[in-house]
């Protein structure tokens, strides 16, 4: 898709996506039916939108709230007839299964098949904190059994405890259920981290697992759990911004030589976020896509312009908004980076890790960099060596995660394809020019 430079940007439709948040809330196009098992993604989704345009008052929180309880999975009221059955059983299923009578505290498992989706876990306390929820109703030590339960002997996390593929996404669920719940037995962080450090990729993006193709949405998953783990010094800062900035069209492309989509604002704009470095892209151009796809008349965000609007492709354009500060925050609500949805009223998370990661993000190590150099500029002269840290201290864990780009330089000449094979081709040429030469001597 070639860039879009002969519009000009609309405005933001507020008050039209708004109405489509609120229709999709209470009727979805037959387009949707294949969707059944991801509702309560959909109802994040459609939830975290109306509550970053301001308009959460239009919808029943107690009835919002009474159905997503109903979707948790409690264990059996007597664990001695199948322990091993009830032990590991908990978390919110994405819908109710045939058999269901829906209960507004929940209910037990109704067979094998009937157990929490660790994705729709993570959706499902996202939505209680947006109603305003204390989360006393959720069977906490039930949510840590099902977290722990799908984590995979190399770190990674599944989706269900029954098995299915593990990697970085889910990796990024169980994080936010622990961020939420303030509850990090659920998982072995240790191993976590190492397996997200390993799926960063010699150009600094993130795979879904180590050795695949880094991509937009893997490496949100992953910087975003490594932020909430608080251990974003073990990555390669420095090449991971250069990735992302180059991907930038107009929009953010989610891989090289691809399309741009909207969606892909959210997942890049809000690792830039993190990583404390949107000041290396064009803030207007994104903006200027992004309105682009807006639909002026039943309202929503899609991919691309002219294409349809679906909830996923609105509410993070929407979110990107917001991170990127191209909108005033009268409009748009503020968003944390790292949950993904507005922060709300009585700030438990945003502001304590945003604190704690102070000096691990590329601006802040940077800063530190500055302040180090203004206060000791003796250590800076050639024959001077630095002393050595103790085993085990702080600051031989950040002198060993960097020394690979301390003193690199942040954007390196990274030729494309066709660049290489014209130089090349010269290269060919001239030897074949002096050859011919010598041979007429």
């Amino acid at each position: 898709m070639q860039p879009h430079h002969n519009f000009a940007p609309p405005d933001f439709f507020v008050k039209h996506h708004t109405k489509f948040f609120l229709a999709c809330l209470e009727q979805l196009p037959s387009s949707a039916q294949k969707l059944d098992l991801n509702r309560m993604t959909l109802l994040y989704f459609t939830l975290a939108g109306l509550d970053a345009l301001n308009s959460l008052h239009l919808v029943s929180k107690e009835r919002i709230t009474r159905w997503v309880y109903t979707m948790q999975v409690l264990p059996q009221a007597d664990p001695v007839t199948d322990k091993e059955f009830n032990a590991l059983r908990g978390g919110f299923r994405p819908t109710l299964h045939a058999g269901n009578r829906p209960n507004p505290f929940g209910q037990p498992p109704l067979n094998m098949g009937d157990v929490g989706h660790i994705t729709m876990t993570q959706c499902a306390l996202a939505i209680l904190v947006m109603m305003g929820d204390d989360l006393r109703g959720v069977n906490k030590e039930a949510v840590m059994h099902h977290v722990r339960s799908c984590q995979a002997e190399d770190g990674g996390f599944r989706n269900i405890m029954l098995g299915s593929e593990a990697d970085v996404r889910f990796v990024y669920s169980a994080c936010v259920i622990c961020e939420l719940l303030k509850d990090w037995s659920g998982m072995d962080v240790e191993k976590a981290t190492d397996f997200l450090v390993q799926c960063q990729r010699y150009d600094g993006a993130f795979g879904e697992r180590p050795d695949c193709e880094g991509h937009g949405g893997t490496t949100y998953c992953a910087l975003a759990s490594l932020a909430l783990l608080r251990r974003i010094d073990r990555i390669d800062i420095d090449r991971l911004v250069h990735w992302i900035v180059h991907r930038q069209i107009l929009g953010f492309q989610g891989r090289p030589n691809k399309d741009q989509d909207s969606c892909y604002s959210f997942w890049l704009g809000a690792s830039l976020r993190i990583l404390g470095a949107l000041q290396y892209i064009d803030k207007d151009c994104l903006k200027e896509f992004v309105l682009a796809c807006q639909n002026p008349k039943v309202g929503g965000i899609a991919k691309q312009p002219c294409s349809q609007p679906d909830l996923l492709h609105t509410y993070l354009p929407i979110a990107a908004l917001s991170l990127t500060e191209v909108i005033p925050k009268y409009i748009i609500r503020e968003i944390d980076p790292a949950l993904g949805f507005p922060i709300p009223k009585e700030d438990k998370w945003c502001k304590p890790r945003t604190e704690a990661l102070e000096g691990q993000t590329y601006e802040g190590r940077k800063k530190f960099q500055k302040r180090k150099i203004v206060a000791s500029p003796v250590k800076t002269v050639a024959n001077s060596s630095p002393q050595k840290p103790a085993p085990g201290s702080p600051q031989q864990t950040t002198s060993s995660s960097h020394a690979a780009t301390q003193g690199a330089p942040m954007f390196q000449w990274n030729p494309s394809t066709w660049q290489v094979q014209m130089i090349v081709v010269l290269f060919t040429v001239i030897v074949g020019m002096l050859y011919a030469s010598l041979e007429k001597k």
